[in-house]
């Protein structure tokens, strides 16, 4: 009888810590091979922090980093393999260095089910290159922090190709408010450069999703603003495609529509990013002629953007709820 109760304790403590192990958020879990690992363990934490960054963190503030003093305080375990290292970070230490810093965190894992859909010219599937891009997808998820769930809101990516040269993509699935168009010329390998650009997007709805969590109200609030920018006069002679997504918790929309190069594009964004007055810049959405942003402020305080964009050439006009940068 004492063997059977102590067998009892045993599987019931077994399944605790089952039970433990699958709620973990597996952003919080990084290996590091034996033969790549530092010498201690001090030095093993640094190797795996700028992963651990780039997981929980929003793109736009990836350059914000915590400064971590003592990063054996960030762990909750270590276990060693003839192979690996694994170092499981404490969430709750994670989370209050960033707070400490104000530093804005993805604190809801972004997770969605991906279909992936790539359609040549005669309009049939090019099954191998498909089953490809989803294994390119799953790598991307799981370095970038997203979880790939069958059970939640579906996004479907359709490539298509239009040309030799030009493919279409369309966006669509319950885990968006409104579908995304965009079409593109392909620049170099072709494969890389729909890896590229599936990773772009994958990326936009894991910032967005992971800041905004669950909150319906944000969602409507975003479309309440984004209704409002369609209907201000747009410099392009052409409407605008419609890429609304939930906004995340503290955000403004930031509209601006100005044709501009990559290079003039990332320069407004780190001159954005730096100003003192800016918490985080993150990127909704993007199309020829319009890139769309959630901003948010330290302060209340607005006026000053508008001298701020005058400054770089831009006029700054206040919205109901959004910003229209032209």
């Amino acid at each position: 009888m004492m063997t059977c109760y102590l067998r009892g304790i045993l599987c019931c403590l077994a399944l605790c810590m089952f039970a433990s192990a699958a709620a973990a958020d597996p952003r919080f879990v990084l290996v590091l091979e034996r033969q790549q690992a530092a010498a201690t363990l001090d030095d093993q934490i640094r190797q795996v922090l700028p992963q651990l960054w780039d997981r929980v963190l929003p793109i736009a503030g990836r350059n914000s980093a915590p400064f971590v003093k003592t990063p054996a305080l960030l762990l909750q375990r270590v276990q060693r393999g003839q192979r690996s290292i694994t170092l499981e970070m404490n969430e709750q230490a994670v989370w209050q260095l960033l707070e400490e810093q104000g530093i804005p965190g993805l604190k809801t894992i972004p997770r969605f089910r991906l279909n992936i859909a790539l359609i040549n010219r005669q309009g049939k599937e090019m099954t191998n290159s498909q089953r490809l891009l989803a294994q390119q997808a799953a790598l991307i998820a799981r370095r970038w922090g997203i979880l790939l769930d069958p059970a939640a809101a579906t996004v479907n990516m359709r490539f298509t190709w239009l040309d030799p040269q030009q493919v279409s993509l369309h966006i669509s699935g319950s885990a968006l408010l409104s579908d995304i168009d965009e079409n593109r010329r392909i620049r170099g390998d072709s494969f890389a450069f729909l890896v590229a650009w599936m990773k772009d997007n994958m990326l936009q709805l894991r910032d967005t999703l992971g800041a905004a969590g669950d909150s319906a109200e944000v969602a409507v609030a975003s479309a309440a603003a984004s209704d409002v920018i369609e209907k201000a006069p747009a410099d392009q002679g052409e409407a605008v495609a419609d890429h609304r997504l939930p906004m995340p918790p503290g955000s403004e929309l930031l509209v601006v529509r100005r044709t501009m190069s990559l290079s003039q594009q990332l320069m407004l964004e780190k001159a954005l990013q730096q100003e003192q007055r800016v918490k985080a810049l993150i990127p909704m959405s993007f199309s020829q002629g319009e890139q769309r942003y959630a901003l948010q402020l330290k302060t209340a305080a607005q006026a000053w953007l508008t001298d701020w964009f005058a400054q770089h050439g831009m006029q700054a006009t206040r919205l109901d709820g959004a910003w229209l940068i032209q």
